[in-house]
């Protein structure tokens, strides 16, 4: 019978302690001394097999730079001589500017004379596939250029806060579900999005398929609104269950003949291809914005690469 394993999350507990104090005996002693151990990392190279892995992890380890763990979530469960633990979370890495990279790992356990050891363990990065393979995100990128053809529906230029919102796999949900039924989804979902939009005393500039671009002049209001429309689509029981991606920036919005969007704009729209299902992510712009209010909670900052602007951008979390 499955059941929850506070051992075996103590047991993880220690293999995280010893990637901050990476030594040889601990992980020896962690993982499994057996053929079939095998352990995935995030590189293409680190596929490792073998009984002599586990004692020269230690090694493999304190090639890094020091590094600090952040868990989000870590959960066991066993079910007779095997067991499994899911670790959600991040490692930040200091001397490198503190870069902060998130991961989502499975330890796989089995029981050798009464100890638990680890015969399985899997590391992965949680990128999107746009990301790695130069995917162009087709909503996000039509309704700009949409927007663009149309004209700015701005308004007057100067420091604004832009929204876009998105459905996440809708393709999959229209195949499934047929092009009238989701022709009336869509139609309801912007409505309801517009009704929050407006009644943040925002502006719905455009909509496409069921992406939609909002500015607003108070970042404030952007992110009261955004939370807003995540706690609507929560409470909806209607299947298919609609989730929706959300991405906010702040900046100057430029409206002239040659670029009435500036990168404000675009960057919102990059933001909101990060976002994962159910997510809203704001910018630290956005995030400054705001000061100290306690009326908003934010998630530990993420720093990431977005496609078509330079550098590193710093992107936080709403809990809403």
């Amino acid at each position: 019978m499955i059941r929850p394993s506070p051992e075996l999350v103590a047991v993880a507990r220690r293999w995280l302690e010893g990637l901050e104090h990476p030594d040889d005996e601990t992980f020896a002693n962690l993982f499994a001394a057996c053929d079939e151990l095998t352990y995935i990392g995030t590189d293409a190279d680190e596929v490792f097999k073998g009984a002599e892995f586990g004692s020269a992890y230690g090694r493999h380890i304190s090639e890094m730079p020091l590094i600090s763990v952040e868990i989000d979530e870590l959960t066991g469960y066993e079910n007779g001589g095997t067991g499994w633990v899911f670790w959600l979370g991040a490692i930040r890495f200091a001397g490198l500017d503190n870069l902060v990279i998130r991961f989502r790992t499975t330890l796989i356990f089995a029981l050798d004379r009464g100890v638990w050891r680890i015969v399985h363990a899997h590391v992965s990065n949680p990128n999107r596939l746009q990301e790695l393979l130069g995917y162009r995100h087709v909503t996000m990128d039509a309704l700009l250029h949409s927007a663009r053809a149309a004209g700015s529906g701005f308004g007057q230029s100067g420091l604004a806060s832009v929204m876009f919102t998105d459905i996440v796999g809708s393709s999959v949900i229209a195949a499934a579900i047929g092009d009238r039924a989701w022709a009336d989804r869509v139609h309801h979902h912007l409505a309801t999005i517009q009704r929050h939009v407006e009644t943040g005393g925002g502006r719905m500039v455009k909509t496409l398929g069921d992406g939609t671009l909002s500015s607003f002049t108070s970042a404030r209001t952007a992110i009261e609104t955004a939370r807003a429309i995540q706690r609507d689509f929560d409470t909806m029981r209607e299947e298919p269950v609609l989730l929706v991606r959300i991405g906010l920036h702040t900046g100057d919005l430029i409206i002239a003949d040659d670029d009435f969007f500036g990168t404000v704009v675009n960057k919102a729209a990059r933001i909101c291809t990060i976002a994962a299902p159910g997510e809203i992510r704001v910018s630290d712009a956005t995030r400054a914005m705001i000061g100290d209010s306690l009326d908003f909670v934010f998630d530990t900052p993420i720093s990431v690469p977005l496609r078509g602007l330079p550098g590193e951008h710093l992107l936080y979390r709403l809990e809403w």
